[in-house]
């Protein structure tokens, strides 16, 4: 007869501490090893470079030896391209006057040169000293618009100190008379010029059309004056300065009244989209990118990865952007790249990025 062995049951306490010893920490380690991995994944990883976003930056230089006026935008303001920012005023006005007074003395010189043709060429001669009258009647206007310009420079100053009381009212009534009789005399010589060409033109019309080389080389002497007087003319007016491209003003580096000279810059405009990503691939170079890679940018302020495309490799070691540098670090040299994004990506200008080849 065949005795069947049962087996002796175990109890549930007995199998829950048989599962807690044996399987439950060999459970948990897979589990946090699982968490560690995809954290050090996301997180820990170490980055083989640095970068910084990047927005194309514009300078507003100044053309010529001036002073800023009309100047109204501040930092952070929004401008358009070919935007008229400010105005660009003469500065040496003394130095200006003394050339057009060079040129009427020159003016001068030519009229006393036609004293020997009178008998000869009287028509022409007295074409000839129309032409230079009106050529003085032109460096008249020029200087007194030059001393008007100034004037009205001169009363909006002294118009903030009068609303503060800083100047008594006669001496702003004063200078405010004077600009008053600036403005007639410039108005009195637009009328005299404009009498002066059409005497000119009605002169011309009963010229007779032969030459003689005598003419042509005082009308050549009378063509230089002129032209050197449409350059000083160019000069006296305010020259507008636009904005070279559509942005952010970034930084104003001068205010109105101040002084600039020829090519120095006034305005920094930045644009308001990222253009590029330039990253920084340290020491040791284990693996050199080459262009047309995809790589991944990370944005710390977002935590948002983004594909990028590597377009230029520098060919030397370069000082890392001091943003950048490690703790502890005043320079570090490292290979640069330039990495084109999507527009769409959601990185600052100026942001610090992580890169992963």
């Amino acid at each position: 007869m065949t005795v069947e062995n049962k087996p002796i049951p175990i109890p549930l306490e007995r199998r829950w501490r048989e599962f807690r010893i044996r399987i439950l920490p060999v459970l948990v380690f897979l589990v946090v090893a699982g968490v560690v991995a995809l954290l050090w994944q996301q997180h820990v990883t170490p980055t083989q470079a640095v970068g910084l976003g990047m927005a194309e930056q514009y300078q507003l230089r100044s053309p010529r030896d001036g002073v800023v006026h009309a100047l109204r935008h501040s930092r952070f303001d929004l401008v358009g391209a070919d935007d008229v920012v400010l105005a660009l005023h003469p500065a040496d006005t003394e130095e200006i006057l003394a050339r057009l007074e060079v040129i009427r003395a020159e003016v001068e010189l030519i009229r006393a040169g036609l004293e020997p043709a009178l008998g000869q060429q009287r028509a022409r001669i007295d074409y000839e000293e129309l032409r230079l009258d009106m050529m003085n009647a032109r460096i008249q206007l020029a200087a007194d618009r030059l001393q008007r310009d100034f004037l009205r420079r001169e009363l909006d100053r002294q118009e903030k100190l009068y609303d503060r009381n800083l100047i008594s009212a006669a001496e702003y009534d004063e200078l405010l008379t004077e600009e008053e009789v600036q403005n007639l005399r410039v108005v009195e010589g637009e009328k005299v010029l404009s009498d002066l060409s059409e005497r000119l033109a009605r002169l011309a019309a009963i010229w007779p059309d032969d030459e003689d080389p005598y003419e042509a080389g005082i009308q050549a002497a009378i063509g230089v004056k002129e032209k050197e007087l449409q350059v000083l003319e160019t000069e006296l007016k305010p020259r507008a300065l636009t904005a070279p491209a559509g942005g952010i003003i970034a930084e104003v580096l001068r205010r109105n009244g101040e002084y600039v000279a020829a090519g120095e810059s006034i305005l920094q405009i930045q644009a308001q989209e990222l253009g590029y990503v330039v990253a920084y691939l340290r020491q040791p170079l284990s693996r050199i990118p080459e262009q047309g890679d995809t790589v991944q940018v990370y944005s710390r302020a977002h935590n948002i990865a983004h594909d990028g495309t590597v377009t230029h490799v520098g060919y030397q070691l370069e000082p890392i952007h001091e943003s950048l540098l490690r703790p502890g670090q005043n320079v570090e040299y490292a290979l640069p790249l330039r990495i084109e994004l999507d527009a769409d990506a959601t990185i600052f200008p100026g942001e610090m990025v992580d890169i992963r080849l």
